[in-house]
């Protein structure tokens, strides 16, 4: 990898990614330039439903911007299939079998220390915000000085940039850690006007039906049907939920923009390291699935 001028070292890691390799990388960068570091986990993105992967729906300005000023990686793949597995391996740099943590309420290998454990030990201040409810019952927590989880009626990405940007504000004199979970793109798809029905009635929404499931449980999904969870008004056209997931992105995305504009309000990007994720991808009634 090139080494760039931190002035403006933007690391972009799109979509699944072999996610032990941040774990090092910030920790020595850390040592060596003493950054701000910002750790963006959107969940369930895909990379090929962002534009700066080739997508033809303009579905991520924010981020594409980010990968053009910084470096994108074009093969990764993810630690594990799902949050609960995925999210330890970035904080630990370990796979499951190591760090243990395979469902909810798994208890994590303590022998192993987390990301922000070893950031805390050099005086780092670091800060959880997440509205992805079930990352409450991972132990990843240790070593944050504020955990921010919202609860299910706090679920919006909005809100949640909110949370940091003031957290941000009061915090900006002291070298930062902040690990950020979005749970936009995630099941059921349904981001807020405008962005639901963005994409609805573009010239790519073409229509493809296939039956609803039956099965009304959440980690049940039935092959070569849509999940039932993310079924509205019983349609059955994967692409309306497709259209759906894309404006979620791009509801996300411009959270992320909202992010960046804070950054540069309190003179802070410059000596900030942004590190975008997701935990894994999504399916969308491809291979039958």
């Amino acid at each position: 990898m090139k080494k760039l001028k931190f002035k403006k070292f933007l690391i972009i890691l799109a979509g699944t990614i072999a996610v032990g390799c941040i774990f090092p990388f910030v920790y020595r960068e850390f040592l060596s330039n003493k950054p701000n570091i910002i750790l963006i986990v959107i969940d369930a993105l895909r990379p090929d439903h962002l534009s700066c992967y080739g997508y033809e729906r303009n579905t991520s300005p924010n981020i594409d911007k980010l990968a053009k000023e910084g470096v994108m990686f074009t093969q990764a793949i993810t630690a594990g299939g799902w949050t609960a597995e995925s999210v330890p391996s970035t904080l630990t740099g370990t796979y499951s079998f190591i760090h243990q943590v395979r469902y909810w309420n798994s208890p994590r290998n303590f022998t192993i220390r987390t990301l922000p454990q070893l950031l805390n030990s050099k005086s780092l201040n670091s800060a959880l915000f997440t509205n992805h409810h079930p990352i409450s019952m991972i132990d990843i927590k240790d070593g944050f000085d504020l955990i921010y989880i919202a609860d299910h009626s706090e679920t919006d990405d909005h809100q949640l940039t909110l949370k940091v940007i003031n957290w941000l504000k009061e915090n900006k004199d002291k070298p930062f850690f902040v690990y950020l979970h979005y749970k936009g793109p995630h099941v059921p798809y349904r981001p807020p006007e405008p962005y639901k029905s963005k994409y609805f009635y573009d010239r790519f929404n073409i229509k493809k039906e296939i039956p609803i499931s039956k099965d009304k449980s959440y980690s049940n999904w039935e092959k070569g049907k849509i999940p039932h969870i993310v079924v509205e008004s019983n349609i059955s056209d994967v692409s309306y939920y497709t259209a759906q997931y894309d404006g979620a992105i791009s509801y996300t995305d411009d959270q992320v923009g909202r992010l960046i504009d804070s950054l540069k309000k309190f003179d802070l990007l410059e000596n900030t390291l942004i590190i975008l994720i997701a935990d894994q991808g999504e399916m969308l009634g491809e291979h039958d699935i």
